[in-house]
C-alpha cells in the first residue's frame, strides 16, 4: 500500500502545480500537516509513511514547477520575416502522409549558417521519403503555423515544440545519424506496404493503425466516426492501446502455456508491437505500463501491479516532468491502473452472473477476457478524454465490449498478413482476404455505433482541476476495489443447449457481419453486357474508372493524390481482387498523374497509355521508375476490349507544344450506340482543331479541364451531352468550374453532375440507354 500512496503523493502535488498553479511547496506542506493523524491511525509506521508522502510532495512540485522555466527556440524570432531562408538539422520524425503532402519535424540546428534551436514542420511531396536520423538542408520561406476556427493549431503544435512551417521547401541530403527510431520507421514502412499490397483501403490504414499504431492515412470521417464511438484509442499507439494489447495478450496464451510461462510470449508480442510503433518518449512510457500490467497479472496480484505502476510514474516524471502534461502518459497511467483493478472484479460478474443464466457460457471466453480489458480502460480514460477533446462518447463503453474481440482478432490477423506478405506476396494476399472481415467490421461497428442518435455530445472542455477532482472522488470506490480480490466463481461449462445456440448466435453473427460488410462499399459489379464508367471523387483532379463488359478495366489519370485514388478503388473493387488492367495518362501534371504511384504500389497493373510528354517533378520520375509496361499512343491509336471500341483523337504524334494541356489526350469511347467523350485538360485552342476534323457528339461527356473558362461554349453546343460531369476540387483555388462554363453547360448538356458536389458519379450503358448515379 505504501508506494501506491507515494506515487499518488507525487502526482497530487504535479496537478496541484499543473492545474490551479499553486506554489510548488503547497501540497507538500499540506500533507505534513496530515502527520497527526497518520500516528493516530497506524501510529509510528503511520506518520512515516506520511512524512515520507510530504517529502516526496515537496521534490515532485519542486521538480514539475522548475522544469517550465525553458528558453524560448531561437527559430522563432525569423518566423515572422516571411523571406527565404536555409535551415539545416535533423529528421526527427517518421512521415505523416497527407492527401497531398507528407509532414516531417526538423530539428533545427543553424538558420543561414547561424546556430539556433527549434523544431519545423516540413511538408514534402506525398512521395518524398525520410527517416529518422536524416540530416538535411531545408530552403524556403517560414510561416507560423495557422489558427482555424474551432482549432488553435498554432498551440497544437507548440505543444510539440514545433515553433513554423516550411511548405514544399528545396531539400538536400547532407547525411544521417544512426538512431534506434530510424530502425523501427523503416519496419514500419516495409510492414505498411505490404499491408497496402494486400487489403483494399480503409482497411489497409486501419490494419496499421491497429498493428502499429500508424493510423495517419485514415479518412478523416472513419477518424471522426472511431472518436465519436469512443474506439479511436485502438487505432493509435495509445497508452490505453499498448495496454489493451498487453492484457489481451497475457489472457489468450494462459490457456496455451499456463500462467506461469505465460508472460513470455505476451511480452514478446508487447515488445515486438512498441518495436514497431517508435521508441519514442510516449511509446516507451506506455510499454513500461504495459510490462507492470503483464507483472501484475502473471503474479494475479493486481495490487503489486499497481505498486510498481506508482514507482514507474514517479521515476518517468521525475525524469522528464514535462511528460506529466502529455495526455499519452495520462492515458497510458489510466489505462493500466483501470486494468490492474476492474478487469478481475469484470471477469468475477461475468463468471458470477454465468452460473445463474447458463446462456451467458456460449460466449467465448476469449470474447469475455478481451471485453474485461477493453471497458475498465475505457471508463478509466473517459475524464481525460473529456478533458483534451471537450466531446464524450455516450456509446462508447457499449462500442467497446462489441468492438474489443474484433480488435483482438484483427490485431493478430494484420500482424499475420504483414509478415506473410513480406515472405511470399500470395499468402500475404490470402491473409488479406481473411483480415479484410474483423477490420471491415469494426469499421462498421465505429460508424454504426457513432451514427446513434447522441452517440458523442460536445461538452464545456473539462479543466484540468475538475479533471483532478473526479478522478479524486473516483478514488474511494477504487480504493475499495483495490483492498478486495475479487471472488471466483468456478466457471459453468456449456451444456448442449448452449453449445447449440453457440452455434446458432455464430450463425447470425456471421450473417449481420457480412450485411455489415456488403454495406460499407459501393462495389460496382455490373450487368453482364454493361459498360461501367466511375468519375472518381479524388479532389481537384481527374480520375476516372472503366470497366468493360469482360471486367476489364481501364483507369484514365489519377487525380492529385494517391491515398484519395486508393480509397476510392477501395470502395468501388472487391476487397480481393488487386487489379487493374490497364492505365491511360492524359498528360503528365500533378492532379492527373499522381496518384498512379500509389496505384503501382498496391494494385497489378499491365501498360501504362501516355503520349510520351514529360514533367520535372518527382511524380513523373517515380510514376516512370515505378510502372508497369509502356505503350506510347496518338492520335488514330484505336483499340477494342469486349465490344467496346477506344480511339484517341489527340494529340498526333510529335504535336510541339511547351503547354502540357495542349498534348492532353482526348479519348472518344464507343459502346453500341453510345459514346463517351473523355477531354483530360484540352483547351480551346485544341479543341477548336478537333471539331473541325470530327464529330464530337457524345452521350457522356467529361468536361475539360475541371470546368475552367478555357473552354467556349461553340465545344459544348458541338457535343450536346446528355450528361456532362465535372472533375472538381470541393473549394478550390482557381475557382473551378468558372460560371461561364456553367451557363454554356445548363443551355447544352441535359444533366451536368460535379464531383465537389455529386461526389463520385458512375455511369453505367448496355449499349442503348445509359443510366446514372451519384454517392452524394
Amino acid at each position: 500500500m505504501l508506494l501506491p500512496f507515494l506515487g499518488l503523493a507525487w502526482l497530487a502535488a504535479f496537478a496541484s502545480v499543473g492545474a490551479w498553479h499553486a506554489p510548488w511547496w503547497l501540497m507538500g506542506l499540506t500533507i505534513m500537516v496530515l502527520v497527526p493523524v497518520g500516528a493516530r491511525l497506524r501510529g509510528g509506521l503511520g506518520a512515516a509513511s506520511v512524512a515520507a508522502a510530504a517529502i516526496l510532495a515537496l521534490a515532485g512540485g519542486a521538480r514539475f514547477d522548475f522544469a517550465h522555466d525553458t528558453d524560448t527556440p531561437g527559430l522563432l524570432e525569423a518566423v515572422p520575416s516571411a523571406r527565404s531562408v536555409t535551415l539545416e538539422g535533423t529528421i526527427e520524425s517518421d512521415g505523416k502522409r497527407g492527401l497531398t503532402t507528407t509532414g516531417y519535424v526538423l530539428a533545427v540546428d543553424a538558420i543561414d549558417g547561424t546556430p539556433t534551436s527549434g523544431k519545423v514542420l516540413l511538408s514534402l511531396n506525398q512521395y518524398e521519403e525520410h527517416l529518422p536520423g536524416d540530416q538535411v538542408r531545408a530552403i524556403g520561406k517560414l510561416a507560423a503555423p495557422p489558427v482555424f476556427e474551432g482549432f488553435d493549431y498554432r498551440a497544437y503544435l507548440a505543444g510539440q515544440g514545433i515553433v513554423a512551417t516550411l511548405y514544399r521547401p528545396r531539400i538536400e541530403q547532407l547525411g544521417h545519424d544512426v538512431p534506434l527510431t530510424r530502425w523501427g520507421a523503416r519496419a514500419r514502412h516495409t510492414f505498411a506496404t505490404a499491408l497496402n499490397r494486400s487489403l483494399p483501403e480503409p482497411e489497409s490504414s486501419l490494419a496499421a493503425g491497429i498493428a502499429f499504431g500508424q493510423d495517419e492515412t485514415l479518412p478523416r470521417a472513419l477518424k471522426d466516426a472511431f472518436r465519436d464511438s469512443g474506439l479511436a484509442h485502438l487505432t493509435a499507439v495509445s497508452g490505453s492501446n499498448v495496454s489493451i494489447v498487453a492484457g489481451v495478450a497475457f489472457l489468450l496464451v494462459v490457456p496455451v502455456f499456463g500462467r506461469r510461462f505465460a508472460i513470455v510470449p505476451a511480452s514478446l508480442l508487447v515488445l515486438s508491437y512498441v518495436l514497431l510503433a517508435g521508441l519514442s518518449a510516449s511509446v516507451l512510457r506506455a510499454a513500461v505500463m504495459a510490462f507492470i500490467l503483464l507483472a501484475g497479472q502473471w503474479l494475479g496480484r493486481p495490487r503489486s501491479g499497481l505498486a510498481a505502476l506508482a514507482l514507474a510514474a514517479i521515476v518517468m516524471t521525475a525524469i522528464d516532468p514535462l511528460s506529466a502534461e502529455d495526455a499519452g502518459f495520462q492515458l497510458s497511467f489510466a489505462a493500466t491502473a483501470g486494468i490492474m483493478i476492474g478487469q478481475p472484479w469484470l471477469v468475477s460478474l461475468f463468471d458470477g452472473a454465468a452460473g445463474r443464466w447458463p446462456l451467458l457460457a456460449t460466449i467465448p471466453r476469449w470474447a469475455v477476457g478481451a471485453a474485461s480489458v477493453s471497458l475498465p480502460a475505457t471508463i478509466a480514460t473517459l475524464p481525460i478524454l473529456w478533458a483534451v477533446f471537450g466531446r464524450v462518447s455516450l456509446v462508447s463503453p457499449a462500442a467497446n465490449i462489441v468492438a474489443a474481440p474484433l480488435f483482438t482478432l484483427a490485431f493478430f490477423v494484420s500482424g499475420f498478413t504483414a509478415v506473410a506478405a513480406l515472405l511470399w506476396e500470395p499468402a500475404g494476399w490470402a491473409g488479406g482476404v481473411v483480415a479484410y472481415y474483423p477490420l471491415a467490421l469494426l469499421d462498421w461497428v465505429a460508424k454504426t455505433a457513432a451514427a446513434l442518435p447522441g452517440a458523442a455530445i460536445d461538452v464545456p472542455a473539462l479543466s484540468a482541476g475538475n479533471t483532478v477532482l473526479l478522478y479524486a472522488g473516483a478514488a474511494i470506490p477504487l480504493y475499495y476495489l483495490y483492498r478486495r480480490y475479487a471472488p471466483e466463481h468456478p466457471r459453468p461449462e456449456a451444456t448442449p443447449r448452449a453449445s447449440r445456440v453457440r452455434l446458432q448466435l455464430a450463425g447470425a453473427s456471421a450473417a449481420l457481419g457480412a450485411v455489415a460488410i456488403f454495406q460499407q462499399g459501393d462495389v460496382s459489379w455490373g450487368e453482364p453486357g454493361e459498360l461501367v464508367v466511375s468519375v472518381l471523387d479524388v479532389g481537384q483532379g481527374d480520375a476516372i474508372l472503366l470497366t468493360a463488359p469482360n471486367g476489364h478495366r481501364l483507369l484514365i489519370d489519377s487525380g492529385p493524390s494517391g491515398l484519395a485514388l486508393v480509397r476510392e478503388l477501395g470502395a468501388l473493387l472487391p476487397h480481393w481482387d488487386r487489379r487493374v488492367d490497364s492505365v491511360l495518362l492524359t498528360h503528365p501534371q500533378e492532379d492527373h498523374i499522381a496518384g498512379f504511384v500509389e496505384l503501382f504500389r498496391r494494385f497489378d497493373v499491365e501498360v501504362a497509355l501516355e503520349t510520351g510528354s514529360r514533367n520535372a517533378t518527382l511524380t513523373d520520375s517515380l510514376y516512370r521508375a515505378e510502372g508497369p509496361r509502356f505503350e506510347t499512343v496518338s492520335r488514330g491509336s484505336q483499340w477494342t476490349e469486349a465490344g467496346v471500341s477506344f480511339e484517341v483523337i489527340w494529340p498526333p504524334a510529335g504535336y510541339p507544344t511547351d503547354d502540357l494541356n495542349g498534348t492532353s489526350i482526348i479519348l472518344q469511347v464507343s459502346f453500341g450506340e453510345t459514346t463517351f467523350l473523355f477531354t483530360g485538360d484540352a483547351e480551346a485552342p485544341v479543341l477548336r482543331q478537333v471539331m473541325a476534323a470530327r464529330n464530337l457528339r457524345a452521350d457522356v461527356l467529361k468536361v475539360p479541364h475541371h470546368g475552367s473558362k478555357t473552354t467556349n461554349s461553340a465545344f459544348f453546343e458541338a457535343v450536346q451531352p446528355a450528361i456532362a460531369v465535372i472533375s472538381v476540387g470541393a473549394g478550390n483555388t482557381f475557382g473551378h468550374p468558372s460560371p461561364e462554363t456553367l451557363t454554356s453547360l445548363s443551355a447544352n448538356a441535359g444533366r451536368t453532375f460535379r464531383t465537389d458536389l455529386d461526389g463520385r458519379t458512375t455511369i453505367r450503358s448496355d449499349g442503348r440507354r445509359i443510366t446514372f448515379s451519384t454517392s452524394k
